[in-house]
């Protein structure tokens, strides 16, 4: 099987497609030709919440038929939170679900053109710049100047100083 590696607008609407028609991330994965844990990490990582109302049943618990306190709290030591087959495990979305209208849960959707744009965004963002914020960076900065200043090698400096918690080849390319 292929790596998950670059899917394409067509893989990801192929993808929601097969979602809707009820298929498991196995039989997405055999479709596209891709590892299944593959299109599952895809699904987590780009399906969107839509959030419940918590009008008329603020709290959901599955006990809730069998409980004997009936009134059910986040609190009390009977309390689990309900479970969905399909949006926890099967396709990982609600995308084509049957009860989706009268069901009380939170629900996830996966839409291709989001995931795509989505992944598109973080590709771009990962691979500009440095990863670290403007106070890290001056810290960093002021901790290594005056060391390569006095002739110290990048090496003896991490060595010196773990609170960096960078690798000499990040710190060469800061530099």
């Amino acid at each position: 099987m292929k790596q998950i590696h670059h899917l394409t607008l067509q893989d990801r609407q192929a993808i929601q497609s097969a979602i809707e028609e009820g298929k498991t991330k196995a039989e997405i994965g055999c479709l596209l030709g891709k590892d299944p844990c593959g299109i599952s990490r895809e699904i987590i990582r780009h399906r969107e919440l839509k959030e419940r109302n918590p009008f008329n049943r603020p709290i959901l618990c599955a006990k809730r038929k069998d409980c004997k306190i009936r009134k059910c709290l986040r609190k009390c030591k009977e309390y689990e939170e309900p479970t969905c087959v399909r949006r926890d495990r099967l396709p990982g979305a609600c995308n084509g679900c049957d009860k989706r209208a009268k069901c009380p849960m939170d629900k996830y959707f996966y839409h291709a053109a989001r995931a795509d744009s989505k992944y598109r965004e973080e590709l771009v963002s990962c691979r500009e710049g440095i990863n670290m914020n403007e106070a890290e960076r001056n810290f960093t900065g002021e901790t290594i100047s005056p060391l390569l200043k006095q002739g110290q090698s990048v090496y003896q400096i991490l060595a010196n100083h773990p609170e960096l918690q960078l690798s000499d080849r990040t710190l060469y390319r800061y530099i």
